[in-house]
């Protein structure tokens, strides 16, 4: 069963049974109220009989006029017992009283009247009353009224019993049972297509999720689910799946890349690394020329592995995995990367310009940010033939800007986006095209930023923007400050 039709069945079932229950209280309710309302109407009618009855000598019962409305209490039948439930006269053509029952004798001669139904074959219970197409049977009701007289020191000496049907309670209860019967189908028929609208439109957005499931299953990585308008649990809900099949199908092209570049670039040292092997055993060489094939094999192996590392970082990155972020200073970070970039940069005939205040201080992975300031510094190492490279840091709000700047040729506008890109180099590039994609993928870990700008007088600038930490922390131990 579908999930569309459980969902109608449920609400016509529920709005059913609450149509009926709303029905059979109603009937209830009416049925006590217009019973009591005729009880009312024999016990005056009784009153009228005795008094009729005490009138005479000896006591004897005498028919009434017709009352002004003779269906309100039709066919009365009215009798006249001893107070020891002997039976003295009836009038009336409805005899179905010959004795009266011990207990209710026993009340009424305490002086009060009592009421009392005498059951018909026709009496049916309550739900059989409602719901069928019979007419509606009505018990015929009786009171029992003591007479007390004179002659017995206005002690009970008789008792009176007036019993009749109530033709109009009958026709209120019929037309009330109708009413019920023609409402409960005309709500269950308005349930049913009330339920189907309502379970179409619930289920409308599952369907649409589904669609694009399985559209997605068979390579249509494009496909997204139906945008809804406004902001309620269904339009969120779709915007999150529509957000995660956009990560989804972000993270499957970059895989494709991947694995594309990766073997491009695996190949290249792999192949030099067999050729210099297969050229070098082809015959005896001399130790030199021995040294020399060595020393480009591990030039090779050396790439192969800043290869491998860059991958693995990659990988790590991507997947959310780094050291607890913790505040740290920017320049205590820098002082195990520095050394080794200041030596490359003294090679190519270049000097290194570090400007970084005491005070600067990051919230995020210390490790991290000093490889991905690495990385920017020996990128500008790479593409500067002359002059500086540099980098600095300021305070920029509530953010650290990181600037690394070189005096090289810059960058052209149309690949700022695309050297962040895995396995993007430029012209002159040696690398494996890893770097910059492993600072924004730092950035982005760190819920930061980074960009290229042109640098006046020539060059390029990167900034990397990283969230700041807490400031102050080397002045307050310097100042001899306890922190724990």
């Amino acid at each position: 069963m579908s999930l569309q039709l459980r969902l109608t069945l449920a609400y016509a079932l529920v709005l059913t049974l609450v149509l009926l229950g709303a029905g059979a209280t109603a009937y209830t309710l009416f049925v006590r109220d217009l019973s009591a309302d005729f009880e009312d109407d024999l016990e005056r009618l009784a009153g009228a009989y005795a008094a009729e009855a005490v009138a005479r000598t000896p006591v004897m019962l005498r028919p009434l006029p017709p009352a002004p409305i003779p269906e309100e209490i039709a066919d009365p039948s009215v009798y006249l017992f001893t107070a020891d439930g002997r039976l003295l006269q009836a009038i009336g053509g409805y005899e179905d009283l010959v004795e009266l029952p011990a207990l209710l004798v026993a009340e009424a001669l305490q002086g009060e009247v009592v009421s009392f139904s005498l059951q018909t074959k026709e009496t049916r219970p309550l739900w059989q009353a409602i719901f069928s197409l019979r007419p509606v049977p009505h018990i015929r009701k009786a009171v029992i009224y003591p007479i007390a007289t004179a002659s017995a020191d206005f002690q009970i000496e008789y008792l009176l019993v007036v019993s009749a049907t109530d033709l109009a309670t009958m026709r209120v209860l019929q037309r009330l049972r109708q009413t019920v019967l023609v409402w409960l189908g005309l709500g269950s028929l308005m349930a049913l297509l009330a339920g189907f609208w309502m379970a179409r439109w619930v289920s409308r957005p599952l369907q649409e999720i589904a669609e694009t499931a399985r559209s997605i299953e068979q390579g249509e990585l494009h496909k997204r689910i139906p945008r809804s308008t406004g902001q309620d649990e269904i339009a969120r809900l779709k915007q999150s799946l529509n957000a995660m099949l956009e990560r989804l199908e972000a993270l499957v092209e970059a895989q494709s890349r991947f694995t594309a570049d990766a073997a491009h670039d695996l190949r290249t040292p792999l192949a030099v690394l067999k050729g210099d092997l297969e050229i070098t055993l082809r015959r005896e060489r001399s130790a030199a020329e021995y040294r020399e094939a060595l020393e480009r094999m591990r030039l090779e192996v050396g790439r192969l592995i800043r290869l491998a590392e860059d991958l693995l970082t990659l990988a790590r990155l991507e997947s959310g995995l780094c050291n607890p972020f913790t505040p740290f200073h920017l320049d205590q970070a820098l002082e195990t990367i520095l050394p080794a970039l200041v030596r490359a940069a003294q090679q190519k005939g270049l000097s290194l310009h570090c400007q970084i205040p005491p005070q600067v201080a990051i919230h995020g992975d210390a490790g991290l940010v000093a490889r991905a300031v690495a990385n920017l510094l020996a990128n500008a190492i790479a593409h500067t033939e002359k002059g500086a490279v540099g980098v600095s840091a300021e305070i920029w709000e509530d953010r650290v800007r990181i600037r690394v700047w070189d005096s090289g040729p810059g960058v052209p506008p149309t690949l700022r986006q695309q050297i962040f890109e895995r396995f993007s180099k430029g012209e002159r590039s040696q690398g494996a095209g890893l770097g910059l994609s492993i600072v924004a993928q730092v950035a982005r870990l760190h819920q930061g930023g980074v960009w290229v700008e042109d640098r006046e007088g020539g060059g390029a600038v990167f900034l990397l923007e990283l969230p700041k930490g807490i400031l102050g922390l080397r002045q307050a131990q310097d100042e001899g400050m306890a922190l724990d």
